[in-house]
């Protein structure tokens, strides 16, 4: 998943991106949202960055399968996306893996989400992002009757305690809410991470349009661009021109403001 993509981007900035290359913008557009996914504490569902340096390598992913470089790894070989990414990486091949910041590198590889033959090999912006489908998070239980989440859930995958996975009947949830109740008991604390929930936030997946457009401002912001307007004269001529930037803030304050405050996690594991 790509918070923006590079025509987004050459849309909205015109003239002002017509000199760097495609590698040039999604390598700028790589490190803000690395600050941003840092300042929110989450990747929108986000997990892998595929590479390689060879231009005809391609990735994908399937049910059972991640085939990168022409080569296949069962997922089923791999419980989880820290040790795929070793594997993988390990081969000694021109491609690799990497696992984002904020995912947590237990995370099951059955959450990879199937993803199309994709490029993955030759100049930067060929790399590509596999998705996961939903949130991994180990945490302590603390004796309490409710287990708060960093984010709002819109469904739960698998509540494990104590090495027991938990049937629905022995906890509750609403979607928007941030918490999953224990029924007739509270959560033990028998063990530190003794608790895995598996889960789908609500804005999993999905990129929400204020993210985009923080992150448009934030690319204009800290490489002195402007947004164009478009202007046309009785129908016949039209042109493309800079529109004056009225804000002062710089990319940082944008991506760590108010706007994207609403998405960054309410609890933090």
């Amino acid at each position: 998943m790509e918070y923006l993509t590079i025509s987004e981007v050459r849309d909205e900035l015109g003239e002002d991106v017509s000199s760097l290359t495609d590698a040039a913008i999604v390598r700028r557009l790589d490190r803000l949202s690395a600050y941003m996914e840092q300042t929110l504490g989450h990747t929108f569902g986000r997990a892998l960055v595929a590479r390689s340096s060879d231009e005809t390598h391609t990735v994908e992913v399937t049910d059972d399968l991640l085939i990168i470089g022409g080569d296949t790894y069962p997922l089923d070989d791999y419980a989880n996306l820290g040790v795929l990414v070793d594997a993988v990486n390990g081969a000694g091949a021109v491609y690799s893996l990497e696992l984002l910041p904020r995912v947590h590198p237990e995370t099951p590889t059955s959450l990879l989400k199937p993803m199309a033959v994709t490029a993955c090999g030759g100049s930067y912006d060929r790399r590509a992002i596999l998705d996961v489908e939903g949130l991994y998070l180990r945490v302590s239980g603390d004796g309490s009757t409710h287990l708060f989440l960093p984010l709002p859930l819109r469904s739960v995958t698998a509540v494990t305690e104590d090495g027991v996975e938990l049937v629905e009947g022995e906890y509750t949830t609403i979607p928007g809410e941030c918490w999953i109740e224990r029924h007739y008991t509270t959560w033990s604390t028998r063990n530190p991470g003794n608790i895995v929930v598996i889960y789908v936030p609500e804005l999993w997946n999905r990129v929400p349009w204020p993210v985009k457009a923080a992150l448009l401002d934030a690319l204009a912001a800290a490489s002195n661009l402007t947004p164009v307007v478009a202007e046309s004269f009785g129908g016949a001529y039209s042109y493309r021109r800079a529109e004056a930037r009225t804000a002062s803030w710089s990319w940082q304050d944008i991506l760590g403001g108010p706007t994207l405050r609403p998405y960054a996690v309410r609890f933090h594991p």
